[in-house]
């Protein structure tokens, strides 16, 4: 039996036209980012999980298993230099900046640099992988609030060139690189600047929780927003406050109805601990979030993107005030209702600045997607910094 199985697998790797003096499984070749059939395997290339049962079983009596990295049945880069040739100046040391992606392209827009408001819009190039810049006097803004509903990118609040518009939604136009400004109908809205964002897709609904005001202080307030198609127009709603006054940190929407939005501060206090909880917002009431194993570890000023309704958080620091650098994705569940915590990258070697900003960017690969993790603030050296890292995740089709 096991010798027609080696047989079966020797079989099938020479279909594939794979060097049979190594066996493994599906890897990805990092400088050409094609799915490749040879198996050659140097110190910036991981093996994606095994997904047969029979041929792991194969391997594993070759004693071949042993030659991968396997972490949770994702693929890993981890701090790959990023190519920057070709750009006259990369994007300039800056923090509270924006970074989305919208109809598979994914851009790096203004935030602040030395206390300055940047105009710069930036675009990340999938196949060179680097950024590109595509506009030095776009109208930029800082601290807004910002979702993406059916390729349709808009931000409320924040700081512009102009000042605050607390009273309009701007919309970013992808054929043109520009914003367009939108009434709100409905009652008018409260500025708020850095609130915690959570977007639902199925009712075009932004909600926002918390925040500061101009004067920088904390505020409970929960605003909605929706958006509305054939005329495009937004209506604002207020709803009940939070039973406290979050900090920088994410919100997530569990549900749509009952509305349930899970967020957790960045905010340490006077006395932290070793742990932090993740509360759960419905509409009218603020509780506890049960963690479903592993607790939520304190930590504050790291980046967070969405994606495959996971949330990742990257850097940071943890309760102690030292450097997280670690990769978590929590897991969200509303039966039975909690949360699970992951560490999917343990002991990276990558500088996790406070308030660095990401996003999760297309490849030419399938179901693939490069974290491109900049910018933030050093506060060993008191500046802002524009260092880059990305992190390439992948999960199985």
């Amino acid at each position: 039996m096991f010798i027609s199985r080696v047989f079966v697998l020797l079989f099938i790797l020479q279909l594939l036209n794979i060097n049979s003096k190594i066996m493994s499984a599906i890897i990805l070749r990092s400088n050409s980012y094609e799915i490749d059939s040879s198996l050659h395997i140097t110190g910036n290339l991981y093996v994606q999980n095994i997904k047969n049962d029979n041929l792991e079983k194969d391997l594993d009596s070759l004693g071949e298993t042993s030659r991968f990295t396997t972490i949770e049945n994702y693929l890993y880069r981890v701090n790959e230099s990023v190519n920057m040739t070709g750009i006259v100046s990369g994007p300039a040391a800056r923090r509270s900046h924006m970074m989305f992606t919208v109809n598979e392209r994914s851009f790096l827009l203004g935030g602040s640099g030395s206390g300055t408001l940047l105009t710069d819009l930036y675009e990340w190039d999938v196949t060179a992988r680097r950024l590109i810049l595509r506009s030095s006097t776009m109208t930029t803004l800082r601290n807004a609030a910002m979702c993406e509903f059916n390729g349709t990118v808009f931000v409320f609040g924040g700081e512009f060139n102009s000042g605050h518009q607390p009273s309009s939604v701007n919309v970013f136009v992808l054929e043109t690189l520009s914003w367009a400004t939108k009434g709100i109908t409905g009652m008018a809205p409260t500025l708020v600047l850095s609130p915690l964002v959570a977007c639902d897709q199925k009712t075009h609904k932004m909600y926002t929780l918390g925040g500061t005001d101009v004067g920088e202080d904390p505020v409970d307030t929960v605003q909605s927003l929706t958006m509305h198609s054939n005329p495009q127009s937004f209506a604002a709603e207020s709803m009940p406050a939070l039973s406290n006054d979050p900090s920088p940190g994410f919100a997530y929407l569990m549900h749509s109805s009952p509305l349930r939005i899970a967020y957790l501060n960045g905010h340490l206090g006077a006395s932290p601990s070793a742990t932090t909880n993740i509360l759960l917002y419905d509409g009218s009431s603020t509780t506890t979030l049960t963690p479903l194993g592993d607790a939520m570890p304190s930590l504050t000023g790291y980046a967070t993107v969405e994606w495959k309704n996971l949330v990742y958080l990257i850097g940071g620091k943890d309760y102690a005030g030292n450097d997280n650098t670690e990769i978590r994705k929590i897991q969200f569940s509303n039966s039975p209702m909690g949360f699970h915590v992951h560490t999917v990258v343990s002991g990276g070697t990558f500088q996790p600045y406070m308030f660095s900003k990401l996003f999760a960017a297309p490849t030419q690969l399938p179901n693939f997607r490069d974290f491109v993790v900049f910018g933030g603030f050093d506060e060993d050296s008191d500046q802002d910094v524009a260092d880059m890292y990305t992190f390439l995740l992948s999960v199985p089709l």
